[in-house]
């Protein structure tokens, strides 16, 4: 737990992003500094250590973005805690609605492609383990964030369906030299899409997953454990659970909770 996740444990969410209410249901959404949610303090405390230990950049794919929220917290943590530091951010959203409110969050909250502070680059694709395209869920995008490729394990969710690309996460991080954390929610895929970039790891510093099955819950240390790389889980609380946090008992019915560190890239 580094420095500015004590902080933040302190003082609370101090980054003063803006958030449009459109993308939750009516009365659910504030328009700024909304109270973080118990069960979220992983996320943060992957973020905000991934932004303290940076260097000269710090380089973040949030994939599964929906409308950006990390993606935003990201640029906003460097701005306000290391602002000598340039930052790169990657998000990947497939669902077309949500993908409309990215760009419009990340504009509202002053991140471009390109800036003197960093680039923040926006794909409109599904995280897969394959190049191409595929069957994807999609649908109620205020109310609904679990939007998902079709896979047989949710064939038969009531959902509607349409084609989506798709891309490979090792064909994401090759680009860079240096991936300072993975943010990864995409609704059950996670270990096709582990297991197909395992081989690409080694780079990249930290992976914060949401896990949407017993069975990721189980087998995705296996995964991580044999990628490239010297990984180890920091953090890991099963779907389901319930856990006491400084911000109160969390719930984690809607996904689990997987944070890995790679100790090969902290010499």
């Amino acid at each position: 737990m580094g420095e500015l996740f004590e902080r933040f444990l302190r003082e609370g969410d101090e980054l003063d992003v803006i958030t449009r209410s459109d993308f939750y249901p009516p009365g659910t959404a504030t328009s700024r500094r909304a109270r973080p949610g118990a069960s979220e303090l992983s996320g943060w405390q992957a973020l905000l250590d991934a932004v303290a230990d940076a260097t000269r950049r710090m380089t973040m794919f949030e994939v599964g973005a929906g409308f950006g929220r990390w993606t935003v917290f990201a640029g906003a943590a460097i701005r306000r805690y290391r602002p000598e530091v340039k930052y790169r951010l990657v998000a990947v959203e497939a669902e077309p609605s949500h993908f409309r409110w990215l760009r419009q969050h990340t504009r509202d909250n002053g991140l471009r492609r390109w800036s003197r502070a960093g680039t923040c680059k926006l794909i409109e694709a599904a995280v897969s383990s394959r190049d191409g395209r595929d069957s994807f869920f999609f649908g109620d995008p205020a109310a609904w964030y679990g939007q998902a490729l079709v896979r047989p394990e949710n064939a038969t969710a009531p959902a509607d369906v349409t084609q989506v690309s798709t891309v490979r996460l090792s064909r994401l991080v090759r680009r860079f030299r240096d991936v300072d954390l993975i943010d990864l929610d995409i609704q059950g895929a996670e270990l096709e899409v582990l297991t197909e970039a395992a081989s690409s790891l080694g780079h990249v510093r930290r992976i914060h997953v949401e896990t949407h099955s017993e069975l990721i819950d189980q087998e995705l240390p296996a995964v991580l454990e044999g990628a490239i790389g010297e990984w180890v889980l920091e953090i890991a609380i099963p779907l389901g659970a319930r856990r006491a946090t400084p911000l109160g008992e969390a719930d984690f019915s809607g996904g689990g909770v997987q944070l890995w560190r790679n100790m090969a890239r902290t010499r």
